[in-house]
């Protein structure tokens, strides 16, 4: 078997574990998340002074970001490691737009990707061209959803001209930054260092997942907050069957085990965090068949992920802005 399709199931697996919540209206069948609503659980209230976390929406306004993610794979199949395969950084930028808002205040907003890009470094040209063939049709992607003042998205949607396996199990291993498009507040209100939980069940190419989320409130103000933020995500059952893999190929998902961790920063007045990282380690154990032959694999991931303002030159000069002592007003610690 060609390696690069042990590659390709291991981003689908990886792609899986991330959190999704796109329904396609296109043939080009994208995996549907459960329905369930998130759980929101508070841990702790926080100091005082307290207030509700809520977004507020206003019709016309806009967003652009970039997202980049980078993972590195780790692999070995019948207990014998394989070589490290280079893994760029991945970026991709999106603009948006909140559509409108109802009586609720719950607003409806539409966004489309641009060209994905990547670093060049350590990769061959054969690998570049292939690279740059699959990412092509990321380009115009559109997604969109309907999103409430707590930061809950329903009804969301992704639409992509892709047929491609291999390209759509690269978009949902960008799932996650799409759902970390609005963080989900709790009812309560809440202080600095405040904590709550943010737990789900879904399914993502066939495999049921449980993921738990607890955010801290780091620093609150009038007009933002960061808070920090630590996921836990695994299979709800092992033993789970693969899907949008190569021709040809079969796969068991046996076990996946995923720990991340970072911060994000948050205006009040906008959908989306103003910037966020995310860094952490999943493994996982498959069993894969092709030609009747079964080969049990493992592989171990490097996750990095960030959100950034597509003004970049600012993002990296003040990373918090809307959030920090500069830029909210009545700043509480």
């Amino acid at each position: 078997m060609k390696h690069s399709h042990w590659l390709v199931a291991a981003v689908v697996l990886i792609g899986a574990s991330f959190q999704a919540w796109a329904a396609p209206e296109n043939p080009a069948r994208l995996p549907t998340a459960a329905d369930t609503p998130p759980k929101v659980e508070l841990l702790d209230a926080g100091k005082e002074p307290r207030t509700p976390l809520r977004l507020t929406f206003q019709k016309g306004d806009t967003f652009e970001r970039v997202m980049s993610m980078r993972m590195g794979v780790r692999m070995s199949i019948n207990g014998e490691p394989m070589p490290e395969v280079p893994t760029p950084t991945i970026s991709v930028a999106m603009r948006g737009e909140i559509e409108s808002v109802d009586a609720e205040f719950h607003a409806r907003y539409s966004a489309e990707m641009g060209e994905a890009t990547f670093d060049t470094a350590d990769m061959t040209p054969a690998m570049q061209a292939m690279l740059k063939a699959q990412l092509a049709d990321m380009a115009g992607t559109r997604v969109s959803a309907r999103v409430s003042p707590r930061g809950f998205q329903t009804e969301g949607k992704v639409q992509t001209k892709s047929t491609n396996p291999q390209m759509l199990a690269m978009l949902d291993s960008m799932k996650q930054s799409f759902s970390q498009m609005s963080v989900p507040f709790p009812e309560e209100a809440v202080g600095v260092d405040a904590r709550w939980a943010v737990s789900s069940e879904l399914k993502m190419n066939g495999l049921p997942l449980r993921q738990r989320y607890v955010y801290r409130v780091a620093s609150l103000g009038e007009r933002g907050a960061i808070l920090t933020v630590t996921v836990e995500q695994s299979l709800a059952t092992p033993d789970a069957k693969m899907e949008n893999l190569p021709a040809g190929v079969e796969g068991v998902a046996r076990s996946l085990a995923s720990e991340m961790s970072g911060r994000c920063s948050i205006r009040f007045r906008e959908m989306m965090p103003w910037t966020s990282s995310m860094t952490g380690t999943s493994k996982a154990e498959m069993e894969m068949t092709t030609a009747g032959q079964k080969m049990p694999m493992t592989a171990t991931y490097d996750i990095s992920m960030r959100l950034r303002p597509m003004e970049d030159d600012k993002a990296n000069a003040r990373p918090n802005e809307g959030a920090d002592e500069k830029n909210a007003e009545g700043e509480r610690k």
